[in-house]
Order: structure tokens, then C-alpha cells, then sequence
């Protein structure tokens, strides 16, 4: 019986261990999987939701409508034969992603996913064709057509988007949201009309490189995304920019190429820290690179060429002019001199662009600038001069921006939108400058107690444009064949004497503007000489009105203005006020000479059409029976003006005004 029973305890114990062996044997053997679909699973939904973590499904040719979830971690899902041949369909009517990942570590190749073209409840179109919500994912060789979105990264880490296409869709074709440290190469992106190639939104550390990116809104473009890298990507021929970073700092973009766009090669909107180096930005119909309000970038070594105007920098701050830019960087073959808290030096001659910031006593001249954002910028900088030099086709020729002390002279400027801008600068002398088929010959915003004298401003929208400047000289300027000669909007208490606007539509023109003093100024052969709207207490005094082809001076919603020692002559109107009230006289007597005799008298303007009243509308011709020179008839009535009284009998240079 002992022995019997150690038998079979023997036995029992040989069982366990065959058990323990061949359960180890069995998970020792355990292997991924190969799922084929169709074969093993009809769809590819099916082959997932069959698969376990680390298995391998394989798509043979076909189309196959359907929505697929991956949610299985590790999973390979491969096509047979590449994207042409295996497409996966968003069904008709679904409002879903074709494919959605939520699994870490999952691999996609070799498909299409396409017609993803549904909306949502609020009516949006927001789906991809293939969407990811995960980390470590591997993204290769898909193409992604017809959908809302081509490839949507939503909070997704270190994933990889390789030699994709993405062509066609809605919306952006790569679009990452809030989205980290994942790499985006080698992908084609094109025909996103609507929107951009790839976008970022809220996302930082990724590195974007050797895309293409083309016939899009946007070739690449990142909002409030931060400590990007942007290398070797090539975009051109997009609707708006080939690369755009709006309110995005710290990024680093190196070795793009950006050509024919619509708009700018590169655009940095309030983007700020932003490393620029080798980049190319050619014939781009807008700017080559642009700084828009961004502040402290390095620009090293890019190449503008061809472009509309190929550098630009522009802002509203110190900080948005603060830049370190290196003369390495060249527009049209010419360096760029930029220089920051520069004194007492020259500019160099091969110069193709100048920039001068927090500077002194600089000086810029015998230089030809042309094809830029502005051709020489002097930006919060004082005692420096700008002198015979030559700029065209630029935004602004000569541009001072918080600039104070500065000389502009015998400078020739054409064919920009400004030839000279001036921006809150102030106590600047502009002498001898030529300015000729721009917008504006000079224009000057919020600036002040600068001298403008002896410029000629020909064939201009405007010759002189002046908005919220105040106490300015204006003199011995000449404005011909412009369409304002001198326009001034709000600006007040400035002084124009002696200027010619000659063939002009208005000689001079003022909206809003008060308290300014208009003397010695000759306005003829404009179609109106002078108008006035909305303005109050100016005085216009010995001003030649001659020949304008309209109205001598038009007047409307206007108050308290003093008319006086004008010549109005040969006007087919010489002067057409509304709504307003207007002293036609000055208002207390003057000491005078006239016909060699010492008068008193109160003083009108010279009518001539007064003097050539000969009686023929019954009013008793013009008569001086005291021989002061002031016409007995009054007040003149012409058309429009009902009380001009004291009336010139001559032109106002035959009287010698001593004292009022």
C-alpha cells in the first residue's frame, strides 16, 4: 500500500511540472499577429477590434467605406501596396474622422482617407481624414484628400508625420492643436484654398522640415505657438503667405525657401525672439521677409530677391524696430545696414536697405534704395541727415518714425506709396527734396514744429499730406499736378506761406483742421483753389486765387474764418461757402499805402469779377470816390457770397500794409 501510494504521488507531481512546463512553453511562443483585411476580417474595423497590442494588419487593394477607431496600443495598421491602391471612404453622410487614433505607439502606412466631410452639430466642418489623439504615433506615407481637415493632431505628443499628402481639404491640411514636440517631414501639403497648408495652433517644440508646401491659403502657419523649428520647408505659390507666425515667439525657421506667394515669402506678426537664418524669399508679389509688430529678432544670411518689396520692418513701439540684423542678409544682391545705438558714422555706399534705430549723427547719403518696405528708416533717432539720395518703388522712401533733429535734403524720391513719411517726429527740416508719382509726396502723421521748405511734389495723389500735425512751417513748397497740392486733416495752428499748387484738383485742402494761418500762397489753375470743411478760425491772407478751373475756395460746415488781401481772379466760381459763416474782411482797420497815399480802413479781397461789373447787372459800376482804394459799393454780391464787404479796387500787392 506504501509503495502504491508514493506511485502516485510521483505521478501527481510529474503532471504539475508537464502542466508548468507546457503553460511555459505556450506564453514563451506568444507572437504578434498578422491580420490581412479582407481575409481574416471583412473591414478594417473589424481587424482592430480584433487585434491585440503589438499586432500588424494589412489592408490589400481596395476602397473600403468606413469609420475606423483605433484604440488598440502598439497596433500596425500597413496597406498592401500603398496609398493609390487601399483607400479608406468616410460613408456618405458620417459626421466622424475615416480614421481616429487614441492609442500611444500606433503606426499608419500607405493609406487614403478621404471624404470626411461631415459637420457637427453647431454646423462646423471639423473632420479629418485622419485624426490623432496620442503620443509616439508614426504617421507615413498617407495621403489625405476631400476632407475638413487632411491630418488633425489634438493634444498629441512625439508623434511623427512622414512623407504624407495632404491635397484638397476644407480646412488646414496638417492642423495640430495644442499639440508637442512632434516632427512633421517630408510631407507634401497643397490645395487647402481655404485655409493653410499646416497650421499650428497653441503648440510649441516641434520641428517642421523638408515640407512642401503649395496652392494653399497659407503655406505654414503658427498662432500663439512658441519654440517651433521651421527648417528646409519650401513653400511657394500659396494665396496669401508661404510661411506666416502670428503672435508665436522664440521660434527658429532656417534654410526655408519661400517663393511666389501671393503675399509675403515669410511674415512675422507680434512674434517675437524669432531666429532668421538662410532663408530664401523671392518673387513674392508682397514682401520677401516682414517684421509686423515683433520685437528682438536676428536675421542672418537670408536672401530677398524679386519680391514687391522685399524687406520690411514695421510697429508701433521702440521694441518692434529693435532688431539684430546682420549685413549678411541681402535684398536684390545689396546688404542690409541695420543698425542699433550707432553713433557718428556713415552709411555704407553698396547699401540695398537702412535701417537706423536709437541712433546719432548718422549720416545717409548718395545712395539709390529701391524695392523695400521703406528705403531708408530712421526710427527714434536724432541728429542724423538723409542726403541726395535716390529711392523708388519702395512703401515709403524716407520714413522717420519718433525721430527728432533730422535734416532731409536734395533727396529724389518716386514712384512709392510715401515718398517721405514722417510719424510723431518733430523739429526735422526737409529742404530741396523732389518727390514725384508717389501717393504722397510727404506725409506727415502726428508730427510737429518741423520746416518744410522748397520741395517739389509733382504728380502725386497728394503733394503735402498732413493728419494730427500741428504747429508746422510750410513754405516755398511746390506742388503741381497732384491731386491735392496740400491736405490737411485734423492739424492745427500750422503756417503755410508762399507755396505754388498749380494743377492740381485741390491747390489746398483742409478738413478739421483749426487755427492755422494761410499767407502769401499761390493757388492757380487747380480745379478748386482752397477748401475748407469742417474747419474753424484759419486765416487766409495774400493768397493769389487764380484760374482754378470750378471754385477759387469752397467753404462748407465751417466757422469763424477770416478771408482777407486775396486776389480772386478769373475763377469760374470764386468762391462757394455752405453752411458756414465767414468774415470776408479783417476785422479792425488797417494802416495802409495805396496809390501813394497813407490810408485807414477796413480791408476785403480783390474781386475781379467785382471790377468787371460795368453795370450790366443794374448795379452802379465799381466806383472809389475817396480814392482809398476800397470799393464804394457794398457789401459784393456773388454768387454764394452775400456780405464780402470793403471790397479790393486792385490786387492786394498795390497796397502797402504797415499796421492793423
Amino acid at each position: 500500500m506504501r509503495t502504491e501510494a508514493i506511485c502516485v504521488v510521483f505521478l501527481v507531481v510529474l503532471a504539475m511540472i508537464g502542466i508548468a512546463v507546457s503553460v511555459g512553453v505556450s506564453d514563451s511562443t506568444v507572437s504578434p499577429a498578422t491580420i490581412y483585411v479582407p481575409d481574416d476580417h471583412e473591414t478594417i474595423q473589424w481587424a482592430v477590434d480584433n487585434a491585440t497590442a503589438g499586432d500588424t494588419i494589412i489592408v490589400r487593394d481596395g476602397t473600403y467605406p468606413e469609420n475606423v477607431k483605433v484604440n488598440i496600443e502598439r497596433l500596425t495598421i500597413n496597406s498592401e501596396n500603398g496609398s493609390d491602391h487601399t483607400i479608406v471612404v468616410a460613408p456618405g453622410g458620417a459626421n466622424d474622422h475615416v480614421l481616429k487614433v487614441t492609442a500611444d505607439h500606433v503606426s499608419i502606412k500607405g493609406l487614403t482617407v478621404k471624404d470626411a466631410k461631415g459637420k457637427n452639430e453647431a454646423g462646423f466642418y471639423i473632420y479629418a481624414g485622419l485624426y490623432i489623439d496620442a503620443h509616439h504615433c508614426n504617421i507615413t506615407d498617407n495621403k489625405a484628400m476631400n476632407n475638413a481637415y487632411g491630418f488633425f493632431l489634438s493634444d498629441s505628443t512625439k508623434n511623427t508625420l512622414k512623407n504624407n499628402i495632404a491635397s484638397d481639404n476644407l480646412g488646414d491640411n496638417i492642423y495640430l492643436n495644442h499639440s508637442d514636440s512632434n516632427t512633421i517631414s517630408d510631407n507634401t501639403v497643397v490645395k487647402s484654398s481655404s485655409r493653410n497648408g499646416i497650421r499650428l495652433w497653441h503648440s510649441h517644440g516641434n520641428t517642421v522640415c523638408s515640407n512642401v508646401a503649395s496652392n494653399n491659403q497659407n503655406g505654414i502657419r503658427l498662432d500663439y505657438s512658441p519654440n517651433n523649428i521651421l527648417e528646409k520647408n519650401d513653400a511657394q505659390s500659396n494665396i496669401l503667405n508661404g510661411i506666416l507666425l502670428n503672435a508665436s515667439n522664440n521660434n527658429t525657421l532656417i534654410y526655408n525657401i519661400a517663393k511666389l506667394n501671393d503675399g509675403a515669402g515669410i511674415s512675422l506678426v507680434s512674434s517675437d525672439n524669432s531666429v532668421l537664418t538662410q532663408n530664401t524669399a523671392s518673387a513674392n508679389n508682397e514682401l520677401g521677409i516682414s517684421l509686423y509688430t515683433s520685437s528682438y529678432c536676428t536675421l542672418t544670411g537670408n536672401v530677398m530677391d524679386g519680391n514687391y518689396y522685399n524687406f520690411g520692418v514695421s510697429g508701433s513701439g521702440i521694441n518692434h524696430v529693435n532688431h539684430s540684423i546682420a549685413t549678411s542678409n541681402l535684398v536684390d544682391g545689396k546688404p542690409i545696414y541695420y543698425w542699433v545705438d550707432q553713433h557718428d558714422q556713415e552709411i555704407p555706399k553698396d547699401a540695398g536697405f537702412v535701417g537706423v534705430v536709437l541712433s546719432s549723427n548718422i549720416t545717409v547719403k548718395d545712395l539709390t534704395l529701391t524695392n523695400n518696405s521703406v528705403g531708408v528708416m530712421l526710427a527714434y533717432s536724432v541728429n542724423s541727415s538723409i542726403e541726395n539720395v535716390r529711392t523708388s518703388n519702395n512703401f515709403n522712401g524716407i520714413a522717420l518714425y519718433t525721430s527728432i533733429n533730422n535734416t532731409l535734403i536734395n533727396n529724389t524720391n518716386s514712384n512709392n506709396v510715401e515718398g517721405i513719411f514722417m510719424d510723431s517726429s518733430s523739429f526735422n527740416y526737409l529742404a530741396l527734396n523732389t518727390n514725384l508719382h508717389n501717393n504722397d509726396g510727404i506725409s506727415m502723421d502726428s508730427s510737429s514744429l518741423n520746416n518744410l521748405e522748397m520741395n517739389r511734389n509733382l504728380n502725386n495723389e497728394r503733394g503735402i499730406s498732413m493728419y494730427s500735425s500741428n504747429d508746422n512751417l510750410l513754405s516755398r513748397n511746390i506742388n503741381l499736378y497732384n491731386e491735392d497740392g496740400i491736405s490737411m486733416d485734423s492739424s492745427n495752428n500750422n503756417s503755410l506761406e508762399m507755396n505754388t499748387n498749380s494743377k492740381n484738383g485741390w491747390g489746398i485742402f483742409m478738413f478739421s483742421s483749426n487755427d492755422n494761418i494761410l499767407n502769401w500762397n499761390i493757388n492757380l489753375n487747380n480745379r478748386r483753389g482752397f477748401a475748407l470743411n469742417v474747419s474753424d478760425y484759419n486765416i487766409l491772407t495774400r493768397n493769389n486765387i487764380s484760374n482754378n478751373n470750378w471754385t477759387g475756395i469752397s467753404i462748407a460746415n465751417s466757422r469763424n474764418n477770416i478771408i482777407f488781401l486775396n486776389n480772386f481772379i478769373n475763377n469760374s466760381r470764386d468762391a462757394y461757402p455752405f453752411n458756414s459763416t465767414t468774415l470776408w474782411n479783417y476785422p479792425f482797420e488797417i494802416n495802409y499805402t495805396y496809390n501813394g497815399a497813407n490810408h485807414r480802413n477796413y480791408m476785403g479781397n480783390y474781386w475781379d469779377e467785382y471790377i468787371r461789373d460795368t453795370g450790366s447787372s443794374g448795379l452802379i459800376p465799381p466806383q472809389d470816390s475817396d480814392g482809398n482804394g476800397i470799393g464804394d459799393r457794398q457789401p459784393y454780391h456773388s454768387i454764394g457770397i452775400d456780405m464780402a464787404y470793403y471790397p479790393l479796387m486792385k490786387p492786394f500787392e498795390y497796397y502797402t500794409i504797415y499796421a492793423a
